[in-house]
Formats: structure tokens, C-alpha cells, sequence
């Protein structure tokens, strides 16, 4: 009497906080915008554990617990006394032993982690189930016990088991598999389901299902079950970047459908890798590309690194989410903010000439001035000197004020950039650069309009001008197949290599460099960006990819065509013979 005593007093010491015995955490379960399985987490306590409703389990699985667990599940009261007398006598006789723990025992004893390999942990087990039989329903424990068994290594639950050995969701599972899944938690060390292992269904087994079944007799006699795979490694850990990214957004979600697409996720990453091959001579390791809905601003691929699991160039981190000096490529934004002040027009003229603002004193990459160019081409031609010049010129809003409205994190003050905010002094990531570019086009940060859609579309068709030279391959499919609007990028040092733009309903954003700031000669956008940027235009498109023809949503508003002097981009004069 002293030992049942005891035995209940430990089982409350053990039990006593019973908020946290039931708070337990399950894996994640990520999804592509198709419900294609990118990723499954561990739960905290490092195990598969997937939570899976009553009703999203099926019948054969039920029936297969019951059957082979607790025939009298639903008609005791949480231990069952026929069993236990059966059990005690056959210890004491010592003929074979008999199980006693009913479902609730056992789910007791996995809940409350209960040591029940000496009598009074025994005890204990009994008192918890009888307190589960209080507090919870049949259901609720049949749920939580076929969530909770052990399915071998750190495996537990139907829902796991059901998709790491038989690649699918439980309601799926056959009898046949049922009945495999239920063997395991006997023994799950040892009886666990291992890869190009053939499995049968024990005699006793199959007899004491066919006794209580027997329709299903013919379906189970002789059947074999042969996994063709069995590694916890095979799960899918798909876009890596983009699931770290997802569960550090949405921590407490178990069942997580995103926004990425998985097929335009994989054309990236295989262009992504054949092109760091073919560059590899010139010390180009690593890469980031990004793309997201223009319309809707949801993500749909993200590619982080050229390798996540390369530590050598630290795959691991994400180079969407690092921040980069965006080179040239804010300038569009520049261009668009003088157009709504009045500044400009397509054909302006402008003046790319050495000239001094304050101490800042720009010059072009190349080191050469072009002397009197059109907006358009100064634009296209990533002219440094004019576009400093305009920012110079603009009002409220600049630049400056437009990065302090938008998504960007971290901006310092104005006066710590100075103009060279124009050319990439101020850092961002991908992701924020890609979100300006949605600005660009839907001319709206939040609610306020920012940018009107007069110079959305303005800038958008000077952009969609900018062809590569006439010896580059894409030149004549750019022209003939797609619209496509675009600008590089490249910063300070030879430490980033850009291209972003607008392809169909999509942004498309790559970069080129190290992780750790080392610069290059190659980092070039134009040069060494917008060949991967085309590559991956041309692997969607070769992939047939219809999106593809759908124009970006540019509205024009009031904007009207009229002619302009062709040297000056002045309104027409009889001094001026020649428009445009």
C-alpha cells in the first residue's frame, strides 16, 4: 500500500506542471505555392514529429493500433484489469508474458516520460492514464498516441513515419503499410523500417488481422513490402535559403504553404552552377539570384549561394538577404523621381562632363565623358555623371527620401552618403533592391504614391532600350521575343556585379561577387551579371514558360507621344529641322 502511495506521489512530482507535458512541439512542414514538399524541420527536441489530425489518418491505421495495442480501447477506463491479472499471472507462473499497457498507458508514459521498468513507475503509468481518460477524450488520446509512438531513430508518429518510409502524406498509406508502420513501436531500434530491406508481415501478425478482417485476407497474403529507400537525409531540403528564411519569419508554423515556385527555383539553380563553371577560371565562386511576383511582391525563388553546402565560400549565408552596395543599379529610381519634377523626358539632353558637386567629384567606370547625351542613353549607358547631376537637381523627394520611405533597413543619415548615394554608396540587400524595383513600376510605397505612373512607364521604356552590344548572342531574341527592362550594376572596388529588371510579370535580380568583400576585375555587371541574368531568361523560356509573355503591368497615365527636337529633345523650332 506504501509502494502505491509512493508511486502516485512521484507521479505528480513528475507531472505536476501540465500545461508544459502537453505543450509538444512538432515539426514544420514547408510547401511550394504547387504543394510540392520543400522542407521538413525537427521539432525543437531535434525529432520528426509531424502533427497529424485524427481524420487525415486512416481507418486501416486506426484499426491496425487498436487491433494490435488495445482491442478494448474504447471500453476501458483507461487501464484494463483482464489485462493486467493476465499479465501478473503469467509473470508469476513464468510462462509467456503478456503486454498490459493499454493505448492510454502508453501514451502516459510518453507524455509524462515516465520510467516504467520497475513497479512503481508501473504504478504511476496507471494513475497518469486514468488522469489522461479525465482530461481528454478517446479521440484526443488516439490522436496523440499515434502522433507520439516511436517509429524508430528519432522518428515518431504516423505522420512521420508515413512520410519518411512510404514518401507520403498518411492518408495514402495502404493496409499493407499500415500494418508495417504499426510493428514498429515494439521495437522501434530494432523492427524500423531500413533502406533495400525486404519486409514481410509476420505470421501472427497476418493471422490475427486476416481473424478479425478477413476480407482483407486475400489483399495481405503473401505481399512483400520492399523499400527502395530509407534515409533520413533523403527528405527533401529544397531551397534551403528560402525555407531558413521562411521559418525565421513564421517560427511558430507547422504547415507552411509559401509563395516559391520549385520549377523556376531548380532553372535557376542549374543555370546558376553551369555558369560558375564556365567562369571559374576568372575567380567567380559564388552567385545570388532572386525573383518575386511584380504585382504582388511574393517571392518565387530564391537562390542565396551558388552552394548552401559549401563552406568554403559560405553557402550557408544568405546573399539575398546581405547587404551589397547596389552599384547602378538605384539609378532608374533617380531618373524616374526628375521626370515627376519636371526635369526630363526621355530625350533630354544631358551632359556627361567632368564637373564638381561640392567635394564629390564623379567619374565613370570607364573613365571616359560622352560629352552631350540623351537621358535615354546616359540611362542605358550607366552614365555617372548625369545621373549625380539630377539627383542634385531634385527636390523633395531625392533618392535619400525615397530609400527612408521604402523597405530598406539600417540607412544612415543623409549626410553620411553624401552623392554618392546615387552610384551605390548606400547598402541593400536583394530583397530590398527587388522591392524598389515593384516601386518603380507600381509607383506606390504602403498606400502613398511616390512615383507617378506617367514616369513609371517612361522609365520602363527607356529601360526596356537597353540592348547589349550588337556581338552578344541574345541580342536578336531580347528584340523579337520579350519585353524585357533592365539595368546592371556594378560597385566600388569590383565587389558586386549586378543585373536586375523586368521579365514578364516578374523581377529578376542576380549578383556576382564574394561573401567576404573581396573585390574582382570580373565583377562587372554588365559584363560578368547580365549574361547569367540572360541565361536564366533563356532557360524559362526554352522551358516554356508562359508567364514569360505576359507584360509587366506599367500604367501610363496621362503620358502622350510628341515630337521633339532631335539634338537638343526640345520642343520643335524652325532652328531645329530634325525630330524624334
Amino acid at each position: 500500500m506504501l509502494l502505491v502511495f509512493y508511486s502516485i506521489v512521484l507521479f505528480f512530482l513528475n507531472a505536476s506542471d501540465w500545461n508544459e507535458a502537453f505543450k509538444i512541439d512538432y515539426s514544420s512542414l514547408i510547401f511550394d505555392e504547387e504543394s510540392k514538399l520543400l522542407r521538413v524541420t525537427l521539432s525543437h527536441d531535434d525529432k520528426y514529429r509531424i502533427k497529424t489530425k485524427l481524420f487525415d489518418i486512416p481507418q486501416s491505421v486506426r484499426d491496425a493500433a487498436l487491433l494490435k495495442e488495445d482491442r478494448f480501447f474504447y471500453s476501458h477506463p483507461g487501464i484494463n484489469p483482464i489485462s493486467i491479472l493476465r499479465s501478473s499471472y503469467a509473470t508469476i507462473m513464468g510462462s509467456r508474458k503478456y503486454g498490459a499497457s493499454t493505448i492510454t498507458m502508453q501514451l502516459a508514459r510518453l507524455i509524462f516520460k515516465l520510467k516504467t521498468n520497475h513497479l512503481g513507475g508501473k504504478i504511476s503509468q496507471m494513475v497518469g492514464a486514468l488522469f489522461l481518460e479525465i482530461r481528454l477524450t478517446k479521440s484526443e488520446i488516439l490522436n496523440l498516441y499515434l502522433n507520439l509512438i516511436p517509429m524508430g531513430s528519432n522518428i515518431e508518429g504516423i505522420g512521420a513515419g508515413s512520410l519518411i518510409y512510404f514518401k507520403k502524406e498518411p492518408k495514402n498509406l495502404n493496409i499493407f503499410e499500415s500494418i508495417a508502420l504499426l510493428e514498429i513501436p515494439q521495437n522501434p531500434n530494432k523492427k524500423r523500417l531500413t533502406k533495400n530491406k525486404l519486409w514481410k508481415i509476420p505470421h501472427q501478425v497476418l493471422a490475427l488481422w486476416t481473424d478479425y478482417f478477413p476480407k482483407e485476407e486475400m489483399l495481405l497474403r503473401d505481399k512483400d513490402l520492399y523499400l527502395k529507400s530509407f534515409d533520413q537525409n533523403d527528405l527533401p531540403f529544397k531551397a534551403p535559403h528560402f525555407t531558413d528564411y521562411i521559418i525565421a519569419k513564421t517560427p511558430n508554423e507547422r504547415v507552411i504553404k509559401t509563395s516559391l515556385n520549385l520549377n523556376l527555383q531548380k532553372i535557376i539553380e542549374i543555370q546558376m552552377s553551369r555558369y560558375l563553371k564556365n567562369k571559374k577560371s576568372l575567380g567567380v565562386k559564388n552567385a545570388s539570384a532572386l525573383m518575386i511576383h511584380t504585382k504582388t511582391g511574393e517571392i518565387k525563388s530564391m537562390v542565396g549561394s551558388a552552394d548552401y553546402f559549401d563552406a568554403k565560400i559560405f553557402g550557408q549565408v544568405n546573399g539575398t538577404l546581405a547587404k551589397r552596395s547596389p552599384g547602378s543599379t538605384l539609378k532608374p529610381l533617380v531618373y524616374a523621381l526628375a521626370a515627376d519634377q519636371g526635369l526630363i523626358h526621355s530625350h533630354t539632353l544631358l551632359y556627361d562632363i567632368p564637373q564638381s558637386f561640392g567635394l564629390f567629384d564623379p567619374e565613370n567606370s570607364d573613365q571616359k565623358y560622352s560629352g552631350p547625351i540623351s537621358t535615354q542613353d546616359a540611362l542605358n549607358r550607366s552614365r555617372n555623371v548625369p545621373a549625380v547631376f539630377l539627383n542634385n537637381k531634385l527636390k523633395s523627394p531625392d533618392l535619400y527620401d525615397l530609400l527612408l520611405k521604402s523597405s530598406v533597413t539600417r540607412l544612415k543619415e543623409s549626410e553620411h552618403y553624401g552623392h554618392s548615394i546615387t552610384l551605390g554608396g548606400a547598402e541593400l540587400t536583394m530583397l530590398e533592391l527587388s522591392l524598389l524595383y515593384r516601386t518603380l513600376i507600381s509607383g506606390k510605397i504602403g498606400d502613398e504614391q511616390v512615383i507617378s505612373p506617367e514616369s513609371s512607364s517612361l522609365v520602363y521604356e527607356m529601360m526596356t532600350k537597353n540592348y547589349l552590344d550588337q556581338n552578344y548572342s541574345y541580342l536578336k531574341w531580347i528584340k523579337d521575343d520579350l519585353k524585357i527592362a533592365w539595368k546592371t550594376g556594378t560597385s566600388h572596388g569590383f565587389r558586386d556585379a549586378w543585373s536586375i529588371g523586368f521579365v514578364g510579370p516578374y523581377i529578376l535580380a542576380v549578383w556576382l561577387g564574394n561573401f567576404d568583400g573581396s573585390g574582382n576585375p570580373a565583377f562587372i555587371g554588365r559584363d560578368l551579371a547580365a549574361p547569367l541574368f540572360f541565361d536564366i531568361i533563356n532557360a524559362f523560356k526554352s522551358y516554356g514558360l508562359k508567364e514569360l509573355s505576359y507584360p509587366t503591368i506599367v500604367s501610363s497615365g496621362e503620358l502622350k507621344e510628341e515630337k521633339v527636337c532631335s539634338l537638343s529633345g526640345d520642343l520643335p523650332s524652325p532652328n531645329c529641322p530634325y525630330t524624334t
